[in-house]
């Protein structure tokens, strides 16, 4: 599914040509916060890509810019109803634009008419900013699955 999300910004799956600009998103995120041990696992995460969001009840996209890779967003099935966003990650100087929150909805529109009627997403404790973001969006925190990074688990249930 493509849509446009408005201000030059379209939304798309992913294809095999975006591969280096969704790399050098996440590493550049990556090192942003400080996951630079994270790094060593990017290069394995790419080449699943396509294999670990198939399917008509996953996907990945990206959202592009003027022709740029700006931010993705991927979505996978944990259960009937239930599913995890994943990957969501925009370049930092298009943060604070409402563009994320704009990917976000698209994502959700996605998963509700999918079918889906719960969202969780993870996010670290040391991205404040993407813990807010996810708060604002009406996310709650139910967990913490994963102490080693201290991120705590966030649900949504979709209406």
């Amino acid at each position: 599914m493509k849509a446009t999300l408005g201000d030059d910004l379209e939304v798309r799956p992913f294809v095999e040509g975006d591969r280096y600009a969704v790399a050098s998103l996440h590493r550049d995120v990556l090192r942003e916060f400080d996951f630079a041990g994270d790094l060593g696992n990017l290069s394995a995460d790419m080449s699943k890509i396509t294999r670990r969001y198939t399917g008509d009840a996953a996907g990945f996209w990206v959202l592009k810019y003027e022709n740029l890779v700006v931010g993705t967003v991927g979505l996978r099935a944990h259960g009937e109803f239930t599913a995890e966003i994943e990957r969501l990650y925009l370049k930092k100087r298009y943060r604070g634009r409402a563009i994320g929150t704009k990917l976000l909805k698209f994502i959700e529109d996605w998963a509700y008419k999918t079918g889906y009627r719960r969202l969780f997403a993870s996010c670290p404790r040391v991205m404040a900013k993407g813990r807010n973001f996810l708060e604002r969006a009406n996310y709650r925190i139910v967990g913490n699955p994963n102490q080693e990074v201290k991120e705590d688990l966030f649900e949504k249930e979709l209406f």
